[in-house]
């Protein structure tokens, strides 16, 4: 049995200079993005036709321009269930990817086998991860660069569907592992 999710690959325009010395900090190194399917568990049988649903969705259900662009205004740090923080940017309202998320999970329901859970699904807020593990301690440093200037706007034009044995970074950042959709 193998995993999928998808994601919107993102590109910042507008990096504030400290960026990437906090990722490289406080985050594993996963590519930026935005995650619409958490990870699920499919049978290699049914890839094909995850991929058929996944054409036909997308083909019914395009995005404008204007929805494509992003604004990333809030930042939130989330204490997890083990003790520690996660960190995001939290994008401005953008009903149409509500929605668009939505139609992809109804779209998808028949891959119901979560590896961890459905509900980030049900309260989808768009956000980039930033800052993972991160120890209580470290948070008022964390929230020291996020006083002012971190604003920032990306454009999302590529839906990424990873198919993995395992769910590792390594597996997941593998080209030959992902499906890209032009959007």
């Amino acid at each position: 049995m193998n995993f999928f999710a998808l994601y919107f690959r993102v590109n910042l325009k507008q990096r504030p200079f400290w960026f990437d010395d906090f990722r490289t900090k406080y985050d594993e190194p996963y590519d930026l993005h935005i995650t619409l399917i958490q990870p699920r568990y499919i049978e290699e049988a049914e890839e094909s036709y995850l991929k058929f649903k996944i054409d036909k969705f997308l083909k019914e259900n395009k995005l404008s321009e204007e929805d494509k662009e992003l604004v990333f205004d809030s930042f939130s740090c989330e204490k997890e269930l083990d003790g520690k923080y996660t960190c995001m940017l939290i994008a401005q309202d953008n009903n149409t990817l509500i929605n668009f998320q939505k139609g992809l999970r109804e779209n998808l329901k028949r891959f119901n086998k979560y590896e961890i859970t459905k509900q980030y699904e049900i309260d989808f807020r768009p956000h980039i991860t930033i800052g993972r593990n991160i120890a209580q301690n470290d948070i008022e440093e964390v929230k020291s660069y996020f006083k002012s200037g971190y604003s920032t706007r990306t454009l999302v034009n590529e839906l990424v569907l990873p198919v993995v044995k395992n769910n590792s970074i390594k597996e997941a950042q593998n080209p030959d592992n992902q499906t890209i959709y032009r959007l």
